[in-house]
């Protein structure tokens, strides 16, 4: 087994770890804590809106300039251990900076957010956490 394939089996496990998280970020305000007639403060989601937009353009840039270098460095190369390390390190980081997402819905629904402004939250985190799975072009052996 190469570098590269090493580190896209361990950050597939790191992927589905944070999937799990975010499923749990979903169920506990569901059953655990059950929000009557509590209500948010206005300003707390366009705060924390704020807040997941900047994180998902932190997880970008990761993105941007950790991962594609790297990538193409370990098409070439599959053995590069420092381009392994690399591209590992770029997406794990993205995904850290997408699952701050959600957890923002989470607390927003912790502190008496209505569902669909949480959900929002849900949504994206779940959709950039999908769409950014963990992926790497490898030569065959």
């Amino acid at each position: 087994m190469t570098a590269a394939q090493k580190s896209l089996q361990i950050t597939r496990l790191v992927h589905i770890a944070l999937l799990t998280a975010m499923l749990g970020y979903l169920l506990v305000p569901l059953f655990a804590f059950p929000i009557g007639t509590q209500k948010s403060p206005l300003f707390l989601a366009p705060i924390w809106g704020f807040l997941a937009l900047s994180a998902l353009g932190a997880a970008m840039i990761f993105r941007n300039r950790l991962i594609q270098p790297a990538g193409e460095t370990l098409r070439s190369n599959p053995e590069d251990k420092s381009a392994a390390a690399q591209w590992q390190k770029g997406v794990i980081l993205s995904l850290v900076f997408c699952e701050t997402v959600p957890m923002l819905g989470f607390a927003l629904r912790l502190t008496g957010g209505p569902w669909n402004i949480c959900g929002i939250f849900y949504a994206v985190g779940m959709f950039f956490m999908l769409a950014w799975w963990p992926r790497l072009e490898l030569p065959p052996n």
